[in-house]
């Protein structure tokens, strides 16, 4: 009903006459045929194409292209028209390079903080919806890879214009929209919800390939149910569709949910991943897509991992002051923060569970409104999921970790009672196998997991034989933390459709002084979400602009000088350094005690904090005395 506001004479107008959307659909996800579009498609002109036929060697020309100007290169000198593969296959190339003409190849990591540190705001090109009225400013824009200091955001606008006009031609024609692939649809509906090109906002496309979706998903004479890969494809064109902000009424949701969740079992975690940020991106939820939802959420749920007889597993509730009781090798403490003097809600959870010869620990540290719920639900999923992983680890073990996050992100997305829309954690887990007495050393392995800032190291003990030989102590991190600021997140994120920019007090000038860390937000409005993480869970609308929810995972072999492990949130690690939170362990080394050394981090942490000002951040650490 929103989208049928824009018919009629106040519509706004394209190259070749009015923009009409399709306001038979109106994003109601009716059978109804599409409106058509008749409007000249490009300056020149262009041949009807048919969506039949191998695909022309000009994708494999369009796959190579190194930059913006390429790409527009090999379209203008290109004999034939784009037919429908060939302009999906701009579409994919397209985030690429516009991250590149965003970030040069030639960007360093210190020129690139420099920037940052000037206030630079780093983001893809903007792209139009249609060409310019002025004629002369559409041939121009047309013949811009042949002109003379062509810039790369116009080559961009001209390369997306050019596939735009063949994707309408297509959605517009029935025969061609018909056959066009899953695939297809889902790649023109991940590109428009990404890049939001406009104003206008093309949303008539978007309509479109749900409507289409639908339509077959509602085909009483299939010849038979859609298969694993072509509801990896509907999932996918759901999140698209979902993203554009658009279309948050659609029976496109509830139709992929319910026939998802019967199969749920078979599918891969990224697609019923991408269903479910659909489904959070597009709450609150009518009556028919709560139900779809629930039955997802439903398809999701493992049975809980059952504990060992007397395997101690502590509730990770935070206390004001308070410390688990786990084994005496393995222990945690949670300190809550506080602000202008008061205390503030402890949204950190930890996870710390030792089993025989194998010991699982986790920090889940929280942020946003519903932080603390969010990191609750996260530290669930992970006491569920790390007692599942193989022994031996290796390559299995590192994929079902992965796994393991993205499903309980996933679920965490589509739970009811947890709006996960600007509120997100950030999570560090580390598991560890052969601890037990008679164990050999040698088969002590690590696997290491995390998102954002949460982040692992490991301590070694190098020397200490003899009297005269003290030890020596070093920190050896296990994880990287993951922040917009580091190049290849950024380049990740603008290809992902996200605005990069320090954030401070307006008034107080320019300098690194008065700017914020580095932080993510949509485009182009530029006011949400403001993460200063580029990986997490949760943060439905971070994960629309390049948020990503997928943990980088690390394996390692222990050695005899390995002696602790440490886990710890951004409380711990924004106000020590590594070496110093392994100086707080390296005390209870003799007693093997890692509840004092877990509660001597958060205090040396609450310490450093108090000394820079009235706020102090959450502050939760788990030790593992090897």
């Amino acid at each position: 009903a929103i989208l049928a506001q824009g018919v009629g004479s106040g519509a706004p107008e394209g190259p070749g006459g009015p923009l009409v959307l399709a306001g038979a659909m109106g994003g109601s996800g009716t059978a109804a045929q599409p409106a058509k579009r008749r409007r000249e498609t490009s300056p020149q002109g262009r041949r009807p194409t048919e969506h039949a036929g191998r695909r022309p060697p000009l994708a494999e020309t369009i796959g190579k292209a190194a930059s913006l100007l390429e790409l527009a290169g090999a379209l203008a000198d290109a004999d034939e028209g784009l037919d429908a593969a060939t302009a999906a296959a701009v579409l994919r190339r397209l985030p690429g390079l516009l991250a590149v003409a965003a970030l040069p190849r030639d960007t360093t990591e210190e020129s690139f903080a420099a920037r940052l540190d000037t206030g630079e705001t780093f983001e893809a090109a903007a792209l139009p919806s249609r060409w310019p009225d002025d004629r002369s400013e559409r041939n121009a824009l047309w013949r811009c890879p042949g002109a003379d200091g062509a810039k790369p955001e116009v080559a961009g606008a001209a390369a997306f214009l050019r596939a735009h006009d063949c994707i309408e031609e297509v959605l517009d024609d029935a025969v061609q929209r018909e056959k066009a692939p899953l695939g297809w649809l889902a790649d023109v509906a991940a590109f428009y919800g990404a890049f939001r090109p406009g104003p206008p906002l093309p949303s008539h496309v978007l309509e479109d390939c749900a409507d289409e979706a639908l339509r077959r998903l509602a085909r009483e004479d299939g010849p038979r149910p859609p298969g694993r890969r072509d509801l990896a494809h509907l999932c996918r064109l759901a999140r698209g569709v979902a993203q554009c902000g658009s279309m948050m009424r659609h029976g496109l949701y509830a139709t992929v949910a319910l026939e998802v969740a019967k199969r749920a079992a078979e599918m891969e975690r990224t697609a019923l991943h991408d269903l479910a940020l659909a489904l959070a991106l597009v709450r609150p939820w009518d009556a028919e897509t709560a139900a779809g939802a629930q039955a997802l959420q439903g398809s999701l749920q493992p049975a809980a991992a059952s504990p060992a007889a007397g395997t101690p597993v502590p509730a990770s509730a935070p206390r004001a002051e308070g410390e688990a009781q786990p084994p005496p090798t393995l222990a945690g403490s949670s300190v809550a923060g506080e602000r202008m003097g008061d205390p503030k809600e402890n949204q950190d959870r930890f996870l710390a569970s030792l089993d025989g010869g194998a010991a699982c620990l986790a920090v889940v540290d929280g942020h946003g409104r519903r932080g603390s719920a969010v990191a609750a639900e996260m530290c669930e999923g992970l006491r569920r999921a790390l007692p599942r992983l193989p022994g031996g680890l290796g390559a299995e073990a590192q994929r079902q970790f992965a796994e393991a996050v993205l499903s309980a992100d996933a679920s965490l997305l589509l739970d009811p009672q947890v709006d996960a829309e600007l509120s997100g954690a950030a999570c560090a887990a580390v598991c560890v196998q052969g601890l037990g007495e008679g164990a050999p050393r040698g088969q002590r392995r690590l696997l290491a997991a995390h998102l954002g800032d949460c982040r692992a190291v490991l301590g070694r003990r190098e020397g200490g034989d003899g009297p005269g030989d003290p030890a020596r102590w070093r920190a050896v991190r296990l994880t990287e933390d993951h922040r917009p600021g580091g190049l290849a997140e950024a380049e990740r994120l603008i290809a992902a459709g996200a605005r990069l920019r320090r954030a401070g007090p307006p008034t107080q000038g320019p300098g690194p002084a008065n700017l914020g860390p580095p932080r993510i937000w949509h485009r182009p409005g530029g006011t949400t979400p403001g993460l200063a993480m580029s990986r997490g869970v949760g943060d439905a609308l971070g994960q629309g602009c390049g948020l990503l929810p997928k943990a980088t995972v690390a394996e390692a072999s222990l050695d005899a000088c390995d002696a602790v492990v440490v886990v710890a949130s951004d409380g711990v690690f924004d106000a020590l350094s590594d070496a110093e939170v392994l100086h707080c362990c390296r005390t209870f080394w003799p007693t093997r005690s890692a509840a004092e050394a877990a509660a001597a981090v958060t205090a040396a942490a609450g310490r450093t904090w108090l000394a820079r000002g009235p706020y102090r951040d959450d502050a939760t650490c788990v030790v593992l005395f090897l």
